[in-house]
C-alpha cells in the first residue's frame, strides 16, 4: 500500500491529464526517443549500404530507390531533432525544453518508416537470404564449398554471412519481427500520434493564406 503522506494527486483527472504537457515531460521523453530512433535509422542504412556494397549491385535502379529512401528517413529524423533543439525554449521553471511539434513529428515518421526500413532490408537481401550458413558449417568439411561460393567481388564468404545474418536479425528474425512490432507501438497506437500531431500544429497561418487567396478581388 502506498502512504497517504505519499500521494499527491487523488480524483484530478483533468491534472493528471495535463501533467505531461505543462511540464514539458512529454517532449523530454520523446526527444529521448527520437535519439533511439536516428540511431535506428543509421545502423538500417549503414547495414543496407554495406549489404548492396557486397552484393555489388549499389547501381542499380532499384537499389538507388530503396537506399535513397532508407537516407530520406534518417535525413529526415535527424532534421527534426536538430530544429526541435535548435528553437527549444526556457520553459516557467529555467528548463531548456524541445519544440513539442518537431519532436512529435519523430514519433509519428518513425512508427510507420521503421516497418518499411525492415521491409526494404528483406528486398534488398532478396534471395542471398535463404542460404546463410552458420558458424557449424564453416567447420565442416563443405567449408571450402562455401569459401568458394558465397564470396563475392568485395567480400569473403564469412565477411558476408556475417553481414547478412545482421541484416536477418534486423528483417526476418523472430527477434527482428518483435521489433518491427514493438516500433510500431513504442509510442502508443498511430491513431493516437496523429491526433497528437493535429492537436500541436499551428493551423491558423496556413488556412489565413488560403482565406486571403479566395478573399482577393478579381482585376
Amino acid at each position: 500500500l502506498v502512504p497517504w503522506e505519499r500521494v499527491f494527486v487523488l480524483g484530478d483527472v483533468d491534472l493528471i491529464n495535463n501533467t505531461a504537457m505543462t511540464t514539458h515531460s512529454a517532449a523530454h521523453t520523446a526527444h529521448q526517443g527520437a535519439a533511439k530512433n536516428l540511431a535506428k535509422c543509421e545502423f538500417v542504412l549503414g547495414v543496407a549500404l554495406h549489404m548492396t556494397q557486397t552484393l555489388g549491385n549499389a547501381h542499380l535502379p532499384h537499389s538507388e530507390e530503396r537506399l535513397a529512401e532508407l537516407t530520406m528517413y534518417t535525413e529526415l529524423m535527424r532534421a527534426c531533432i536538430r530544429s526541435a533543439e535548435a528553437d527549444a525554449t526556457l520553459d516557467q521553471w529555467g528548463v531548456m525544453c524541445p519544440v513539442p511539434l518537431q519532436i512529435e513529428l519523430t514519433r509519428n515518421l518513425f512508427m510507420t518508416a521503421y516497418p518499411r526500413m525492415a521491409e526494404i532490408l528483406e528486398l534488398l537481401g532478396s534471395s542471398s537470404f535463404m542460404i546463410v550458413p552458420s558458424e557449424a558449417d564453416f567447420r565442416s568439411p563443405v567449408a571450402p564449398d562455401i569459401e568458394q561460393y558465397l564470396a563475392t567481388d568485395t567480400a569473403t564468404a564469412r565477411d558476408r554471412v556475417k553481414l547478412f545474418r545482421l541484416a536477418w536479425d534486423i528483417a526476418g528474425s523472430s527477434f527482428g519481427s518483435r521489433q518491427v512490432l514493438y516500433e510500431r507501438f513504442f509510442a502508443s497506437d498511430p491513431l493516437t500520434r496523429a491526433r497528437a500531431l493535429n492537436a500541436l500544429y499551428p493551423k491558423e497561418d496556413v488556412m489565413r493564406r488560403v482565406r486571403e487567396f479566395l478573399d482577393e478581388e478579381p482585376t
